[in-house]
């Protein structure tokens, strides 16, 4: 797709996303310098998801026999035999195959195979062809999992800014501080390349079949057709259920530059507000204080509320 059919396909979800997200996401923050000077530059990190501390997080779910039987009956000999001259006779190509390959490499492959059989020749790939075919599709199979999760890098944002398990989990036991952000101009589109989307909870994983098998024929340079362009970001919104008290948001990055390693890269946000944690220094609060007077940044103290008989705290 060209960036204009994509934003054309994505705006109806985009103006549905502006009616389901707050005015306000959070990122949970501990006192570390890297963090603290994070917030003075406007900088927050992005990462491919490969390197998140959750292995079950993006963990998409695959049958390894499925995609190794489909590209088996392509790699044949007599199956490439008869598939030039199938298409060289001008016969339509079989339905699995139809769904699998590209329409336009379809039509060059019809002549390709023209070509090669008015030569009277037969195409039969070498035993060291068929090695090496053989070899590639092995290590890009173990890889597969991984090269999905580097198709774009990510950053998490959190509707809930009074959640006990998130200021102790992502803010070392409520000693550190969380940055509130707007980030709704963000669903509009914009020359960042940045979609936001919030994560799908549930108890199945995302089945990644088809996006494995157009990653796997793309990496072994075969015409295959990538059957759900939006695959590389829904993998990246499922999670385990028992996440989902995190009401979480994804920041997505789409980069498909380095898909053999995972990598981290920052970008520009300026937050609106800082929360800091019941339990932060007097040191740690005096650092961030300043540089929320120079950012012009609204101040909340998340309190310990003790005349409420619920676990809550309570904002100032």
């Amino acid at each position: 797709m060209t960036q204009e059919e994509m934003i054309k396909v994505l705006r109806p979800i985009n103006i549905a996303l502006l009616q389901l997200i707050p005015e306000r996401l959070y990122k949970y923050r501990n006192c570390k310098d890297n963090h603290i000077s994070a917030l003075e530059k406007d900088e927050l990190w992005l990462s491919t998801s490969d390197l998140f501390n959750d292995p079950f997080d993006t963990l998409i779910q695959y049958d390894e026999g499925k995609i190794r039987s489909a590209f088996d009956c392509i790699l044949q000999p007599d199956v490439i035999d008869a598939m030039l001259n199938h298409l060289a006779t001008g016969e339509k190509m079989a339905e699995p195959l139809n769904h699998l390959l590209d329409s336009a490499e379809i039509e060059n492959l019809r002549i390709k195979a023209t070509d090669v059989l008015s030569l009277g020749k037969k195409f039969v790939p070498n035993e060291e062809q068929m090695i090496r075919l053989l070899i590639q599709r092995e290590a890009y199979l173990n890889l597969l999992p991984k090269i999905a999760q580097r198709f774009a890098s990510v950053i998490c944002f959190s509707e809930n800014i009074d959640s006990i398990l998130m200021w102790s989990h992502y803010s070392y036991n409520h000693t550190g501080f969380a940055l509130g952000y707007d980030l709704r101009p963000l669903l509009l589109p914009n020359d960042k390349n940045l979609g936001l989307y919030p994560v799908v909870y549930s108890d199945k994983r995302y089945n990644a079949e088809e996006f494995l098998l157009y990653l796997l024929g793309s990496l072994m340079q075969l015409p295959v057709k990538e059957t759900d362009k939006m695959s590389s970001i829904k993998l990246l919104l499922y999670k385990s259920l028992e996440w989902q008290y995190e009401q979480e948001w994804r920041l997505i990055k789409s980069d498909t530059s380095n898909l053999f390693e995972g990598h981290s890269e920052p970008i520009t946000l300026k937050p609106n507000s800082i929360y800091y944690g019941c339990r932060i220094s007097q040191e740690n609060y005096q650092k961030l204080h300043e540089i929320a007077q120079r950012k012009n940044l609204e101040e909340h103290f998340m309190k310990l509320d003790n005349a409420s008989d619920e676990y809550r705290m309570r904002i100032e």
